[in-house]
C-alpha cells in the first residue's frame, strides 16, 4: 500500500531502532538531571528545592531554544520557554494529583 497507493518508499529499520535508542536515552538522561541533588545533597527538603529551580531551569532553556531554532527570533524563544514550563508545571502536578489519588 505505502508503495503503490502512496508513492512512498519502504522506511529504514535500522533507523527506526536508532531512533528509538536516541529517544529512550533521552528521557533517561532528561529525568536524572532533576535526581541530581537528591544524590549529593544530604537534606531531602533542600534536595527537592534544588530539583525544582534545576528543572524549571531545564524547561526554559529547552523552550527558549525549542522555539528559537525553529522561528529564529528571540520574542518567540521567550514565548516557547514560558509555555514550556507551563506544560512542565502542568504535567508535575497531574503526576502529583495522580499518585496522591492512587496512594488513598
Amino acid at each position: 500500500m505505502v508503495d503503490f497507493s502512496l508513492r512512498l518508499e519502504k522506511p529504514n529499520i535500522h533507523r527506526a531502532w536508532v531512533s528509538g535508542v536516541t529517544m529512550g536515552l533521552s528521557y533517561l538522561i532528561g529525568g536524572l538531571i532533576p535526581m541530581i541533588p537528591y544524590f549529593v545533597m544530604p537534606h531531602v527538603g533542600q534536595a527537592f528545592m534544588v530539583s525544582i529551580g534545576v528543572t524549571a531551569f531545564i524547561l526554559l532553556l529547552f523552550g527558549y531554544v525549542k522555539n528559537y531554532i525553529a522561528i529564529r527570533n528571540h520574542r518567540a524563544g521567550a514565548w516557547g520557554a514560558i509555555q514550556t514550563l507551563i506544560i512542565g508545571v502542568l504535567a508535575a502536578g497531574t503526576s502529583y494529583i495522580i499518585i496522591k489519588a492512587l496512594d488513598s
